[in-house]
């Protein structure tokens, strides 16, 4: 147990002893850099640097890099044109892989007080915005008939469609070109994903929730040959097969679950809300 600041010194002089960590933030509180002291193989200090645009969004990542010294201290020539971190992945030593003009992630955001990602790199040139190898976000809302609206019942559940702008509709376009599109309703809960695996095709996950908002379907991709019809029901082998469900107690805890290819399985609780018997 270390009581005094000359022990914790001593002790922190040897990195086999202790791993000490130094954070320095600027006048609002927002994290400048991360140094882990003597954190490298070779001993020297790793140093996380962090950056923020105008409006106070962290728009570039950076990683980490190591530089010669033990002390944990500022480094204020980390970043910048010519800046350490750059140099470091530009010229790095052994082992390690060089990034040429790239040794981070940018974050692009769309042009509105929402602040939302329009479109996200990562580490390398080949990587960054403006290349084909980025993560693209588009924000938009459904079109009629395209999303499925399900009906639930006490025994099922019964399939019409949504009404076009009654959605959320997110796209995302990953670094190959294959789109996934992801829905929510207004009270934000995910309706439906759509993963594409071919132009045209994709391969469906439907969320089917109660009138209190409770989940009690999940209709994942089926296999070839196997078609949903309008309804749903409990009973039927569809449902046993490929669909998962879930059942609520009055209190909305969840009192039978069933997985694909299984039986229902029963959850009893006590008077603490602990599940103490399932079957």
């Amino acid at each position: 147990k270390v009581t005094d600041e000359a022990t914790l010194n001593t002790i922190s002089s040897n990195k086999d002893q202790v791993q000490t960590t130094i954070q320095y933030f600027d006048g609002l509180g927002r994290p400048l850099q991360t140094i882990q002291r003597q954190g490298s193989p070779a001993g020297n200090d790793i140093i996380q640097p962090f950056e923020y645009d105008p409006f106070g969004r962290e728009a570039r990542k950076y990683l980490p890099y190591t530089a010669g010294g033990t002390t944990g201290s500022y480094r204020s020539d980390a970043l910048g044109s010519s800046g350490a971190q750059k140099n470091y992945y530009n010229s790095p030593p052994s082992g390690v892989p060089a990034i040429p003009s790239g040794a981070y992630a940018e974050t692009l955001f769309e042009a509105s007080p929402l602040n939302r990602v329009s479109e996200q790199g990562a580490p390398g040139a080949a990587y960054q915005p403006g290349s084909s190898h980025t993560v693209r976000t588009a924000y938009g809302t459904n079109a009629a008939g395209e999303v499925s609206l399900w009906t639930v019942s006490s025994t099922g559940a019964s399939r019409s469609t949504y009404q076009a702008g009654t959605l959320y509709k997110t796209t995302l376009t990953d670094e190959n070109g294959n789109l996934t599109q992801e829905y929510k309703d207004l009270q934000g809960k995910v309706v439906s994903k759509k993963a594409q695996v071919a132009t045209g095709t994709y391969l469906t996950t439907d969320y089917i929730y109660d009138d209190l908002d409770n989940l009690r379907y999940v209709v994942p991709p089926l296999p070839a040959g196997v078609t949903l019809g309008s309804t749903l029901s409990e009973t039927d082998a569809l449902f046993s097969n490929f669909v998962y469900g879930y059942h609520y107690d009055s209190r909305k805890r969840l009192k039978e679950k069933k997985v694909p290819g299984k039986g229902w399985e029963y959850l009893v609780y006590n008077k603490l809300d602990q599940v103490v018997l399932s079957q």
